[in-house]
């Protein structure tokens, strides 16, 4: 006679605590680099950056990594993207 399979309790239990969890424990942060007259959000800025790669035809999906480096006095934001693409933008 079969045993009947069984699913591990443990890792349904883990799954659906840590996920209560991450929901329960969420900030809503916002960075502003200011400089004279000129304002952007870190979040508008990642925004800029990740359009500059898709309107180079790539897919978003395929970003593992953004370091971005806004340099208000001269308007740009530089950034490497998955550690080895290159590039800046206006804003």
């Amino acid at each position: 006679m079969a045993k009947p399979s069984r699913k591990p309790v443990a890792k349904t239990m883990s799954k659906s605590i840590n996920t209560t969890a991450a929901k329960e424990n969420l900030i809503e942060e916002t960075v502003y680099i200011q400089f004279q007259n000129k304002e952007i959000s870190h979040k508008t800025a990642l925004n800029l950056i990740k359009n500059a790669w898709k309107a180079d035809g790539n897919d978003e999906k395929n970003i593992k990594s953004i370091d971005a480096y806004v340099k208000p006095e001269e308007g740009q934001i530089y950034y490497v993207i998955n550690g080895s693409i290159n590039g800046s933008i206006g804003f």
